[in-house]
């Protein structure tokens, strides 16, 4: 009897959160978060979630923030467990949990499809926000890697079609913030353009702490009608504000991208590519001196690089070989581009959008492969991408053992340089709060 009191009452709490929910909230903000070891070893999960308390959204509030929780062995912040996902409420009263799950890759994109139909069934607004937090590898390696499943992490299309699942339910996602290294690149572009307005990302490697989450969930708490351009904009200007003062200050980007412009942007770089791959192989030469000339994001601020570069500057690189498609790009680029800010050696080196383009070094050859080998026949783009890393393979006589399948590398993944901004103490259990 005492069982079937506490399940009953422990039902009613859950309804009454979610009734509180569904109080016609404009706007919510939905956070998907793959704690990784960034949450189990340096807390920045935790330092973010209070963050979120910090920004005084009162539980009545037309802003509702949702945060799903999973993907660490270890998590700092009380209440959430390892080995679960869990769906949050989080307010300036705290952190309330509003549903428990058994453990499920956050690098599935049906897990990510169910979080957002848990939003649009239970908490339906006006406007939708999603931030995707986690570790981020570019197109080929994914983002928000999940401890607990082998490293599974979220691909571009698998991100798009879980939009595409909620948009046809009847909830668009406005923006998609990506707190996570290196995902500012054509390819997320191109995947996510139809289903959504804005994308916020990051072309180089971010702090573990991430977006300044008190900033702007503070300025939606105060002015909640903030419409989504100008949010995006405060997102990626208080970032750069905080890596002003940190170990990132000599390297850091954040763009704003507008989403409409992604077919534009994804057919000045498909003819680009078809006019370089058309080169080869007698213009392999040029064709690798010019990329030589264009640093690799990753290259510079923490040195492991990935094969993303700027798009402006490769054009700039690649002008001699194919003017006419460069101009076109370039021009793509710079109307899709809605604000780059940069910190560091990065100001004024960037345009806010990457391209991907291999070295001669081959580097990262069994990730290429595996992401672009299944695009060659209806992609100009990834053809030149395995042409070049087919050459750059055999001139350097790669061996099979080059070919297999590495673990993932996240040396050029930030790991905890720096203090994090202060945590809120109600949240921070078992551990002192780290001094400031």
């Amino acid at each position: 009897m005492m069982k079937k009191c506490l399940i009953a009452l422990a039902a009613l709490l859950f309804a009454t959160i979610l009734s509180a929910c569904a109080s016609a909230a404009r706007t919510n903000v939905l956070v998907y978060m793959s704690g990784s070891d960034l949450e189990s070893e340096s807390a920045s999960g935790t330092a973010d979630l209070n963050e979120m308390v910090a920004a005084g959204i009162d539980p009545d509030a037309e802003v509702t923030v949702l945060v799903e929780t999973g993907g660490a062995q270890y998590w700092h912040t009380q209440g959430v467990y390892a080995r679960a996902n869990q769906i949050h409420r989080v307010t300036q009263e705290g952190v309330s949990t509003l549903k428990t799950l058994p453990a499920a890759s956050m690098g599935s994109g049906e897990t990510l499809a169910a979080f957002l139909a848990f939003a649009r069934e239970n908490n339906p607004a006006e406007r939708t926000l999603l931030v995707l937090w986690g570790h981020g590898d570019g197109p080929d390696g994914g983002v928000c890697f999940d401890d607990l499943h082998d490293d599974d992490a979220l691909t571009p299309e698998e991100i798009a079609a879980a939009l595409a699942d909620v948009e046809a339910a009847g909830q668009r996602v406005e923006a998609v913030i990506l707190d996570a290294c290196l995902m500012s690149c054509a390819d997320l572009l191109h995947a996510l353009g139809p289903h959504t307005d804005y994308i916020v990302a990051s072309q180089a490697s971010t702090l573990a702490s991430g977006c300044n989450y008190r900033d702007w969930l503070g300025l939606l708490a105060d002015a909640p009608e903030t419409d989504t351009a100008a949010l995006c904009a405060r997102i990626a200007q208080s970032y750069i504000e905080t890596t002003r003062h940190g170990a990132f200050s000599v390297a850091s980007t954040m763009s704003v991208l507008d989403a409409r412009q992604s077919e534009a942007v994804w057919r000045a770089a498909e003819a680009l590519y078809a006019r370089l791959d058309a080169t080869l192989p007698a213009g392999r030469d040029a064709l690798f001196a010019a990329r030589a000339g264009v640093t690799s994001f990753g290259e510079e601020d923490d040195g492991a690089a990935s094969n993303l570069v700027d798009a402006d500057r490769l054009c700039v690189a690649l002008q001699d070989i194919a003017p006419k498609e460069c101009a076109a790009l370039r021009a793509a680029v710079k109307r899709a581009v809605l604000l780059c800010e940069s910190s560091g050696k990065m100001t004024g080196r960037v345009c806010g959008l990457s391209l991907y383009m291999p070295d001669e070094s081959a580097a990262r050859s069994s990730f290429l492969y595996a992401h672009y080998r299944p695009k060659r026949q209806e992609s100009a783009y990834a053809r030149l991408i395995l042409s070049m890393a087919d050459l750059a393979r055999s001139s350097r006589g790669a061996s099979s053992a080059a070919q297999r399948t590495p673990a993932v590398d996240r040396f050029h993944i930030w790991q905890g340089l720096g203090a994090p901004r202060p945590y809120a103490g109600a949240l921070w259990e078992g551990l002192e709060a780290p001094s400031t």
